[in-house]
């Protein structure tokens, strides 16, 4: 079972890393393509509205598939996907080329997450959840700075490149471990009739869309702001980006290690404490290296925590429709940053980057009150 949830966590890893690598090179995208920022973050706009569509029709239509052929299947398209966007030639191209490269990603993440909520007991089914999702933080970890600094050092068709062959590496190692044959029940439409009259499950879900939409409004276009607040080049913006990874990696820990102790409520509480923190005190930032890097540390440990405590709480609210509702919250999750990232991009036209992180602050403070008012719930 550990080599299972290695190999998800894996897969996760380099779901994520095809997703944030985007934002990682928004600056060498701009310049390559001749494109202005906001028109760069439109890559993760259109990229949020494919995953926020797939993500439900890949558990409707594909719950008669072997899951060993799903999720191999995935990171197989995710390896294509973005081979040939590193082979684009301008952004005309580069654009449905990238819608296409994230259809992977709105299979496996989600899916990997039902697979193993089968394969474990329900005494961990929590725990197995929060571990795959580790592989979510340590992209941020190696993929955001390692996408900055390859992406910075040899162009953006580089950053793509590597994405695209680690999902080969993903795709040959889920295939090794993944047992042959399971299959999950199919999602009828009495099953989304009932996740959707369910209020709880209903907070949980639109919780996930503000928080997302909340912290893409600042971090789909962290680089540009890097730059322009303190003057950051490739090299800072790594190390930031590798910060803010670690930083997510010790919170996705301790949200692994004490959320069936805390309560999956409490541990989002947390987390999301930790984001708006983050996001109210930004624009003490500018002009300060150490404040921004005190930041993007406080931010990173609440960001990923708050991610996999979600899936997990979704589980725990009704284990029965966890096919559909843990799909949901992902394309939920995508939409919140198709979301940010358009508000982001059309505030820095209008205003510039000074008060970007308010916008932020506004919807992840009804995500809080939202989260509140499930947890009175027993959720």
């Amino acid at each position: 079972m550990q080599g299972i949830l290695l190999a998800f966590a894996f897969g996760n890893f380099v779901i994520g890393c095809g997703i944030m690598i985007v934002a990682a090179m928004l600056n060498d995208l701009a310049s390559g393509l001749q494109i202005t920022v906001p028109e760069a973050g439109g890559l993760i706009g259109v990229a949020g509205i494919v995953l926020f569509l797939g993500a439900p029709l890949a558990a409707t239509f594909t719950s008669g598939i072997a899951r060993h052929r799903l999720l191999v299947g995935s990171l197989v398209a995710s390896a294509i996907g973005h081979l040939l966007c590193a082979a684009a030639p301008n952004y005309g191209a580069l654009l449905p080329l990238r819608m296409f490269a994230v259809l992977g990603a709105a299979v496996f993440t989600p899916q990997a997450a039902v697979t193993i909520s089968l394969l474990m007991p329900a005494c961990k089914r929590n725990g197995a959840i929060v571990t795959i999702f580790l592989g979510w933080s340590v992209a941020s970890v190696a993929g955001m700075p390692l996408g900055s600094l390859v992406g910075g050092t040899f162009g953006w068709r580089a950053g793509f490149l590597l994405v695209g062959l680690l999902s080969v590496i993903a795709a040959v190692w889920v295939a090794r471990v993944t047992p042959k044959g399971l299959t999950v029940p199919s999602v009828s439409p009495a099953i989304w009739r009932n996740l959707l009259t369910n209020p709880p499950l209903r907070g949980v879900l639109l919780v996930t869309l503000l928080v997302s939409a909340g912290q893409f409004t600042v971090q789909s276009y962290m680089a540009p702001l890097l730059r322009y607040s303190i003057e950051a080049t490739p090299a800072i913006l790594s190390a930031y980006f590798l910060l803010f990874g670690v930083s997510a990696v010790i919170g996705n820990m301790l949200v692994t290690r004490y959320v069936d102790r805390l309560g999956v409520s409490r541990a989002v509480a947390l987390s999301l404490s930790a984001i708006l923190l983050s996001q109210l005190l930004w624009p003490l930032s500018f002009g300060s290296p150490l404040i921004s890097a005190v930041l993007f540390a406080v931010w990173g440990a609440g960001a990923f925590g708050t991610g996999s405590a979600q899936q997990a709480r979704l589980v725990s609210v009704d284990s029965s429709v966890a096919s559909a509702s843990i799909a949901l919250n992902s394309s939920l999750l995508y939409a919140g940053q198709a979301i940010g990232a358009l508000v982001g991009g059309w505030w820095i036209e209008a205003a510039g980057y000074e008060m970007l992180s308010w916008w932020s602050s506004l919807l992840l403070t009804a995500a809080i009150l939202m989260s509140v008012w499930v947890g009175r719930r027993g959720y």
